[in-house]
């Protein structure tokens, strides 16, 4: 079988990929993460599928890790050569194995090939299991741990091979038939198998044919005994019926007098029955009860009862009588109407943002709270008209008294003094009258100066003065503006609200609402006293109606109760004992006729003069006594009966017991025989196998030394390997496991039983070998021999070599001339 070329839908990261082999050697290098691994992994899929597993890690889930990261097909195709035909194997996987689909297609017609390798094509072509082909034809970069287990396919292949060699049977076959035959014959351990069963059994039927024997003695009693039962349950049956026949007679005696004395106590009980009815219709005046009288009258009194209830309902809770009266009290002048509620309510508005404003002013007067709106009032306005007064009189009193004279003077002196200067010029004279104008008019300077200052401090003093009478005199008219809206307000609620005491500014609003809810409450309490009145007036007319029917149906009625509430249970059971009475009257008028009817063509009734009865008493006491000894015989003859059923049934296995003894003892006869015929062949198919296991064995051996001489450059390497292909490598004088030697050496160990493997498992149609990157733990000069032994196994064998580093890629073959594989 021969690689052609793959084409991947999507598996793992690969996705639309496609592939074509050489028929020798393809060589692939890609770095690391390119999906080299998958590539390898893939064609095993297309080959042997993906296998279905629960468990979560990725490394041992194929199926969960290779899952298509970028989604789309599970899957791909692969294309191979199978004895001279190209064929296209197509697969896709689901989440579950039950999703996968697998085809086959013939590359030459285009059509679904059919071949008989279709539904298996890894196992039936390479003739290995997917487990045995990791561990043959593939080869990882850990090729060491892939050769420890699962070896059993390895041997089967091989072992068939030898065996169609030399014409002998499959040696696990047989070796497996046999030892299952063994098995179901012997077991070598408790006992178990075909033959002790049959020895058991044997046993067991030799206890059952002695006790058969037995019970054959125990049979004849029983039959004697039933025999013995049966005459005493005949003469029992024929003294019981003699008994009965004279019990029937008297029984018959004694039943006329009996009528005598019913059709007497019947009669006397109709005519009792006769009065109870007369009474009950005297008691309705005559009239019979009847059902529909009963309705009536309860319909009456239910309706009475109703009407009455329903008047009793209909009134106003004492809570809401009380609340009522005091709402009343207090709304005594009548409740307020919508537009003075609304006056108030903008008044109390008023009122209340006015008392903010003149908050301050308010708070510095005394006993502000004990005077009255009117009061406060006059007050505020009287307060304004003194502060506006006193500001008039501070502006009259800040009048300048400097005159402009006085201011003045200093000038008009001083222009005299340089009048007269300027006159000295010509009268010298004149010089000491303008130096004496000159300083009078200094001096007149120096007090005009003083003056002014004087008064500049105290115009100063009557500014601020001034500003605290403006501030003072406009708190009071913010106080005289709270006390006319106070004032406004207290003559509206006084209006609306004559008896509740007016509340201040800050409670106005709350005040107003409280009680104009408790207006909306009085008034919805009076409509419903009134909507009651009306209601309670419709039901005293419904009960008097009611009363007036009830005394209508109760006229014609005698000895009924006053208590009109016990008058339906009256009438109930004067109808009930009425009811009951003419039933009980028609039952006994019945029976009397049946009784007269009876005996109205027969023999007269016995009188007390008939003939006297025997002894009933002792004839029934015998005849319980014989009932009692039949049923004991009865009840003693079934058991015996079950008894002879069993024995008899017991006794007729005798015979099917001695010929199965028979048949059993030639059977064991013939297993002893057969189990150490199975024991000489198991003998001798091992003692063959051992034989035929050297053949491969050998040639196995020859192809590992010769691929260990070439890798390791050893010329004799000193080895052995057992059946199970485990290798020993001689190292200080003794033969050492793979797993003491270094991760290098196990590795090349692997690659030469890969390669023997291969030689010794395909001798004919040769498959292909992948070998995914093995050679990373090897040194340079063993990775050229490696490599140079891939190019040369390349000559027989498809290969196609994955690696990731150029300095493993395969080269020019450097093999010695004379070292050959």
């Amino acid at each position: 079988m021969k690689l052609i070329g793959l084409h991947i839908e999507n598996f793992g990261g690969l996705h639309d990929h496609t592939e074509a082999f050489d028929a020798g050697l393809s060589v692939r290098l890609q770095p690391n993460g390119w999906g080299k691994s998958t590539l390898a992994v893939f064609i095993k899929a297309m080959l042997y599928g993906l296998p279905v597993t629960t468990r979560r890690s990725l490394i041992e889930n194929e199926r969960k890790r290779y899952t298509p990261w970028q989604g789309g097909v599970f899957g791909g195709s692969l294309d191979i050569e199978v004895g001279g035909e190209a064929y296209r194997i197509e697969r896709s996987f689901g989440a579950k194995e039950s999703e996968d689909t697998l085809s086959v297609v013939s590359l030459r017609t285009g059509a679904e090939a059919d071949v008989d390798w279709a539904s298996a094509p890894g196992e039936m072509l390479l003739g290995v299991d997917a487990a045995a082909y990791e561990r043959s034809t593939y080869l990882s970069q850990r090729p060491d741990d892939m050769t420890k287990d699962g070896t059993v396919s390895i041997h089967t292949k091989l072992n068939r091979l030898v065996d169609a060699t030399d014409d002998l049977a499959n040696y696990d076959s047989a070796m497996e038939a046999l030892e299952k035959k063994r098995r179901e014959l012997r077991h070598l351990t408790g006992g178990g198998g075909a033959i002790a069963a049959c020895q058991e059994r044997m046993a067991y039927l030799a206890r059952e044919t002695e006790r058969c024997y037995a019970q054959r003695a125990a049979l004849q009693d029983c039959r004697a005994r039933m025999g013995a039962l049966t005459e005493n349950i005949t003469t029992a049956k024929a003294e019981a019926k003699t008994v009965q026949q004279a019990i029937s007679q008297e029984l018959k005696q004694r039943e006329g007098r009996a009528v005598g004395d019913r059709l007497t106590a019947l009669q006397a009980e109709e005519a009792e029955l006769s009065a109870t009815l007369s009474d009950c219709r005297d008691a309705l005046g005559g009239q019979e009860p009847t059902e529909h009288m009963i309705e009536a009258l309860s319909n009456a009194v239910a309706a009475r009862d109703a009407a009455r209830r329903l008047l009793n309902e209909k009134v106003m809770n004492d809570g809401e009588v009380a609340e009522t009266d005091m709402l009343i009290q207090r709304f005594g002048t009548g409740l307020p109407t919508e537009e003075q509620l609304d006056a108030l309510r903008e008044a109390a508005r008023d009122y209340n943002r006015a008392s903010v404003l003149a908050m301050d002013y308010e708070n510095g007067q005394a006993d502000v709270e004990n005077s009255t709106p009117e009061e406060r009032y006059r007050q505020a306005r009287a307060d304004l008209a003194a502060l506006q007064t006193q500001r008039r009189a501070m502006e009259q009193g800040s009048v300048n008294n400097t005159s402009k004279k006085f201011n003045l003077l200093p000038a008009v002196m001083l222009a005299l003094a340089v009048v007269l200067a300027i006159a000295a010029l010509w009268v010298n004279p004149l010089w000491i009258a303008a130096l004496v104008c000159f300083g009078v008019a200094l001096i007149f300077a120096a007090i005009a100066a003083k003056r002014r200052a004087t008064l500049a401090a105290q115009a100063e003093q009557n500014k601020r003065q001034a500003s605290h009478l403006d501030e003072a005199i406009r708190q009071a008219e913010l106080y005289l503006q709270a006390a006319e809206q106070a004032l406004r307000f207290t003559k509206l609620w006084r209006r609306a609200y004559a008896d509740e005491p007016c509340p201040g500014a800050s409670e106005a609003a709350l005040s107003i609402e409280r009680l104009a809810t408790l207006g909306a409450r009085l008034e919805s309490l009076l409509e419903k006293k009134k909507q009651t009145e009306m209601e309670r007036r419709a039901c005293r007319h419904a009960l008097d109606e009611a009363q007036a029917h009830l005394l209508t149906l109760m006229r014609h009625m005698k000895g009924a109760p006053e208590d009109t509430s016990l008058l339906v249970r009256w009438m109930t059971e004067i109808y009930s004992r009425y009811r009951e009475a003419l039933s009980r009257r028609e039952r006994k008028q019945a029976e009397i006729a049946a009784l007269r009817k009876q005996y109205q063509n027969s023999d007269p009734l016995p009188t007390e003069q008939a003939q006297s009865s025997s002894d009933v008493a002792a004839l029934e006491e015998r005849q319980r006594e014989l009932a009692r000894h039949l049923a004991e015989w009865s009840e003693a003859l079934a058991r015996e009966e079950q008894t002879e059923a069993r024995l008899t049934s017991e006794t007729e296995e005798l015979d099917e017991l001695e010929s199965e003894q028979e048949m059993l003892s030639a059977e064991l006869e013939r297993m002893t025989e057969q189990l150490a015929a199975i024991q000489s062949a198991q003998k001798y198919l091992k003692l063959a196998r051992e034989q035929l296991s050297g053949r491969y064995l050998n040639a196995m051996q020859d192809s590992f030394g010769r691929y260990l001489r070439v890798l390791t450059g050893d010329d004799a390497p000193v080895f052995t390997m057992d059946a199970q292909f485990r290798v020993k490598l001689r190292a200080a004088g003794l033969g050492r496991d793979t797993d003491a030697f270094s991760v290098g050496m196990r590795d090349l160990i692997a690659l030469c039983e890969r390669l023997a493997l291969l030689d010794a498992m395909f001798e004919g149609e040769r498959p292909f070998l992948i070998l995914d990157d093995p050679f990373t733990n090897l040194d340079d000069a063993t990775v050229d021999r490696a490599c140079a032994l891939v190019q040369a196994v390349a000559a027989r064998y498809q290969v196609l070599y994955l690696t990731c580093h150029s300095s493993r890629l395969i080269g020019e073959l450097t093999m010695k001339e004379d070292e050959t594989i």
